[in-house]
């Protein structure tokens, strides 16, 4: 195993992912209720307006990349000798990753929604697409580059035979249309609910059911590596078509460009909910709590399920030896052995996959009718790990209907996260922006590792000047 080869498709790999976020969210916009998406994040929360009509397909656009452990300056150095020249510090990168990492990436945009205020009750329709996209590896796919074969006899380590766990390393990635119904109500003044039922049709997924592989090295000369494991996949995917040999083995895959598409729109269907309440503590303080994308999505076409496992070994060689001699059949042995003891074979069985779940924990102090301060934690769970971000927000609200918030977040290994939002208001017009880093990517984008944005546009009707006074939903009587 060549260190300049693994540090050349390390180096493809990081230079793509380097300017993604350590946890792309939205916690700003969860104490911007003048932005009828709010509800999104709480179904409790009502708007001030009586009724609002998303923009048909610009309504809401959300957009994130995500991974939890390293920024551009963790893995790029400028040469003190030579400014203009950039080096890949892979020690750096080691440093920076954890025993688990992930990179992510995430699109929702809304197709249409509306809502409208009945007495104590707001309704909501909303019609989105989402993407959601993740990556997981463990540190051991970095640091398998330093190996032990470089031991010499005086190394503490020598003799020692050493493992590799890759056992995270997996793909998932659901793409769906989401079709919600919501219902808020006012109980008292003290107490809001609200719920949201949602129908979810997919269109493709992958997702690693189960991944154990391992790459053990032994300690002494003449160095053999060997890799064993098993790994499953389940795949959806219209566009293209498996073929299989007379033991069920891969033979080939092929793309399928004679699609219609209800060939993308449906190919599993689920269904899913969200629960938020609001509750006033006094005239000055409430808190708040939400719980998210409980739910699930059974994919029964198109479906395709990929397995295998087995061991391999093989002597450890220097590849500079062969490339310097242009010998490469020593690797095209050592690929040709990997094809046939891990050949993956497929079935078509139907399977399910979950979304991922989102808990909101928050608080607010209104200073006045136009302030408030506000604490939101937030918990998303996968990878079988609970992953938590902290927002601190200030919230002002003027003129027609206008508001601005400030916000600073602590999200995973990320403390640079200056979020911002502004909603405007001109006639019956919203437009909106939001963004968990709007001020700390442009400040520190070496050092950025959160990159997020929403912005959207909303018809609102029925905003009388005395619910835009108020400070908080809770308030509100008609």
């Amino acid at each position: 195993m060549n260190k300049l080869l693994i540090f050349k498709i390390i180096t493809v790999v990081l230079l793509s992912v380097m300017a993604i976020s350590a946890s792309g969210q939205n916690n700003t916009l969860y104490n911007m209720n003048r932005i009828p998406q709010a509800n999104m994040l709480n179904p409790a929360i009502q708007h001030p307006c009586n009724t609002y009509v998303e923009f048909p397909a610009l309504g809401s656009v959300d957009f994130s990349l995500s991974n939890n452990a390293i920024s551009f300056e963790d893995a790029i150095f400028v040469n003190p000798q030579q400014n203009d020249s950039l080096y890949f510090n892979l020690d750096g990168v080691e440093n920076s990753l954890k025993d688990n990492n992930y990179i992510r990436a995430q699109l929702q945009y809304s197709i249409f929604g509306f809502g409208f205020r009945k007495k104590n009750w707001y309704f909501t329709f909303n019609l989105s697409q989402k993407l959601d996209t993740r990556f997981s590896f463990t540190k051991d796919l970095i640091t398998i580059y330093k190996g032990n074969w470089q031991y010499d006899q005086s190394h503490p380590e020598y003799g020692t035979s050493r493992e590799w766990d890759l056992s995270s390393l997996g793909v998932n990635a659901t793409s769906y249309t989401e079709i919600a119904f919501g219902a808020s109500k006012k109980i008292d003044n003290q107490l809001t609910v609200g719920a949201r039922a949602k129908i979810l049709l997919g269109n493709s997924a992958v997702e690693t059911q189960s991944s154990d592989i391992k790459v053990t090295t032994s300690g002494t000369f003449p160095h053999q590596v060997t890799l064993s494991g098993n790994y499953e996949v389940n795949l959806t995917a219209p566009f293209m078509e498996v073929h299989t040999d007379e033991n069920n083995h891969v033979d080939s895959i092929i793309t399928n460009d004679e699609l219609s598409v209800s060939d993308y729109i449906i190919n599993g269907a689920g269904f899913g909910f969200d629960l938020g309440a609001i509750y006033k503590i006094s005239e000055r303080f409430a808190v708040s709590a939400s719980i998210l994308d409980i739910g699930f999505i059974r994919w029964n076409d198109n479906t395709y399920n990929f397995k295998t496992e087995g061991e391999y070994s093989y002597d450890l060689v220097d590849i500079s030896e062969y490339l310097n001699f242009y010998e490469l059949e020593t690797f095209q042995e050592i690929g040709d052995s990997l094809d046939v003891i891990f050949s993956p074979t497929n079935s078509s069985n139907n399977f399910t996959t979950w979304l991922i779940p989102k808990i909101h924990l928050g608080g607010n102090f209104y200073v006045s009718n136009f302030f408030d301060v506000g604490l939101l934690s937030r918990f998303e769970i996968f990878d079988k790990a609970i992953h938590p971000s902290l927002t601190l927000s200030s919230n002002l609200r003027f003129w027609k209907s206008w508001a601005v918030t400030l916000s600073y977040s602590m999200m995973e290994n990320s403390y640079n996260n200056i979020g911002a939002g502004i909603s405007m208001k001109v006639g019956p017009m919203q437009l909106y922006f939001v963004h968990d880093n709007m001020l700390g990517a442009p400040i520190y984008p070496t050092a950025t590792k959160n990159l997020n944005f929403r912005f959207g546009i909303n018809l609102l009707f029925g905003c009388s000047k005395k619910v835009l006074d108020l400070p908080s939903i809770l308030d509100y009587s008609f």
